[in-house]
Parts: C-alpha cells; structure tokens; sequence
C-alpha cells in the first residue's frame, strides 16, 4: 500500500511541466501535449512573450526546482501575469533552499495550485 505522500508525489509527476508547455507556445502547429484551455492561460499569463533574460531565468528555476523536487514547478496561471510566474518559482525555490519551507510544505503548496 502506497503512503499518502507517494500518492501525492505520483499526482504531481503526472502534471505537464510548465516549461515544456512554454516551449510548445512557441511552436505554430497545435501541440498534442497542450489543450486549447492550456495554451490560453499561458498566452493571458503573457509565458509566451518572455525576454530572452525571463526565459533563461525560467529554465533555468525550472530545472533547478525540478531537481530538488522531483516534481514539476506547478501553478495556477489563470489569472497570472509572467511576472507572477517567475516570482512565484523563484520565490518558492528560494525559500526552500533557505529552510523557510520543507520538501512536504512544497508538496502541499503544489498540491494547493
């Protein structure tokens, strides 16, 4: 029987990772992995119109969330704006490599999105 935490991680390792989708946006063909949904709340969000500095700093926060977590970056970006999202992945890795969160805080907040 799984724990209540390994369930939760499994849910969260099945969410899209918002970077792939960042890179799907860029792309002109419709992209199977993201809905129309999806790819409109990323467009609003502004994902898609990020400097060249904004998209560096994203992969790499990103990739740096993912390898401390083992789960990708989520939130809510429907009524987020670019900057939201970037203060939201930088705020939450760096407050978790501070100690002010803990790995199953993290958990809940990504659950909570």
């Amino acid at each position: 029987m799984q724990s209540s935490t390994e369930v939760q991680l499994e849910l969260l390792r099945c969410h899209p990772d918002l970077c792939l989708k960042l890179e799907q946006l860029d792309q002109e063909k419709e992209a199977e992995e993201i809905t129309n949904e999806s790819r409109q709340e990323q467009g609003r969000a502004g994902l898609s119109t990020l400097t060249p500095t904004e998209r560096s700093n994203f992969t790499k926060w990103n990739t740096e969330y993912k390898s401390k977590f083992n789960f990708p970056f989520i939130l809510a970006v429907r009524n987020a704006s670019k900057y939201t999202v970037l203060s939201a992945l930088q705020g939450r890795l760096d407050n978790s490599t501070n100690g002010v969160t803990t790995y199953h805080e993290e958990i809940g907040c990504a659950l909570y999105q």
